[in-house]
């Protein structure tokens, strides 16, 4: 219509034009992500880009709009904590049962690959826990698990080994044993040699009150996270024996 004026306004024109003018089609897809990117603060933004493109495909697939899927807040979890397995992944939130059975494994997937890749390790020892229903079930669940891998800790199963009859990756088979170290209930020499403990200590002293990535990121690949946390849970016990000996 601008461009019909541009020879002079003549004003009849103008509304038999007006009359005769017909939209021109046109889609929306409500369904569809942002295509500008808000990434938010993450320490993975080409995993925060992948797991953002996936949900996104999803969303389109099943004509769900996106916050039923992942919002931005279940993405930064999943790209910040680095989920690897189910038991993992329902911790993040957002994540119920039909979610993690429905969408769960493809997300899984995109972020174990890029683990793989990077030569990283969950993170989810990090997470504050979110609030569940059944809270008192899901504590006493957590403590029968750990007990099954002390207990084949105990018949002289290696970390690997309980990790491949038990189905979990080695960092949570690592993290159910470093409980029991800070127990006292296992000791750190039976799971790592004086040089691997004198390699991490002095580097976790130096970084009192860090995260254990920055430990990591220090000690390179001298150490595994699940080296670092057994430490970590010797550390505790030790101190914990001091304090109850002054």
């Amino acid at each position: 219509m601008m461009k019909f004026c541009e020879d002079g306004f003549d004003a009849i024109a103008w509304h038999e034009r007006r009359q005769k003018f017909t939209l021109p089609p046109f889609n929306i897809n409500a369904y569809a992500g942002n295509p500008v990117s808000h990434s938010n603060e993450t320490r993975h933004p080409v995993l925060y880009q992948q797991l953002k493109k996936l949900r996104d495909e999803i969303s389109i697939k099943h004509h769900l709009p996106i916050y039923l899927v992942a919002g931005t807040v279940t993405l930064s979890e999943m790209t910040n904590y680095l989920p690897q397995n189910m038991e993992e992944l329902a911790k993040i939130s957002g994540f119920g049962k039909a979610k993690l059975a429905a969408y769960g494994q493809q997300f899984l997937s995109v972020i174990v690959s890029y683990c793989e890749i990077h030569k990283i390790s969950s993170l989810i020892h990090e997470k504050i826990p979110k609030r569940q229903r059944g809270e008192k079930k899901t504590n006493s669940r957590s403590t029968n698990t750990k007990s099954e891998t002390f207990q084949l800790h105990k018949s002289g199963k290696s970390v690997t080994e309980i990790a491949q009859i038990r189905n979990f990756t080695t960092q949570t088979i690592e993290g159910h044993l470093a409980h029991y170290v800070q127990t006292g209930e296992i000791k750190i020499n039976d799971l790592l040699g004086n040089e691997k403990i004198n390699l991490i200590e002095p580097v976790l002293q130096k970084n009192e009150g860090g995260s254990i990535t920055s430990v990591k990121q220090q000690l390179g690949e001298k150490a595994s996270f699940g080296d670092i946390r057994l430490v970590m849970a010797w550390r505790a016990y030790e101190q914990g024996r001091q304090k109850i000996n002054s």
